[in-house]
């Protein structure tokens, strides 16, 4: 059990590490919309990869697992969801957006409110799996 809490350890400083550098993310012409956008987007995956590598370095020290049943949890989750839905769709929107209009850009703002709708999808589902949770 002792190499579990080693892993956790390693990858709990690892994700406090890369939490920092998403936070000092430099974006270029931060007067522009787009780049505003994006540090928001980098400020969130720092967020998220903060608040995981915070978990893993607790469970990796103190060898259990805290139960949680705060807000904060379905927050900071959603918040993480909104990455990988905004990546995992943004080949298909650049493709489509592409060929549809000439516009690769439109791609990048169709995968953005894809990644907003998997973050409120994301919210709505751990928010009512804790209330369920909590009555029980």
């Amino acid at each position: 059990m002792i190499w579990k809490r080693t892993i956790a350890t390693i990858v709990g400083v690892t994700a406090a590490l890369v939490s920092v550098i998403a936070f000092t993310c430099p974006v270029g012409g931060l007067a522009s919309g787009p780049a505003v956008l994006a540090h928001v987007m980098m400020c969130s995956i720092g967020l998220v990869a903060l608040w995981m590598g915070v978990r893993f370095l607790r469970f990796g020290w103190s060898g259990g697992r805290p139960e949680s049943s705060g807000w904060m949890r379905p927050l900071v989750l959603g918040i993480g969801c909104f990455f990988p839905g905004f990546m995992f769709s943004l080949p298909i929107t650049a493709v489509w957006a592409d060929y549809r209009h000439g516009a690769p850009g439109n791609g990048i703002a169709i995968s953005f409110y894809i990644g907003v709708l998997a973050t409120i999808i994301c919210w709505i589902v751990l928010l009512k799996k804790r209330k369920a949770q909590r009555l029980s």
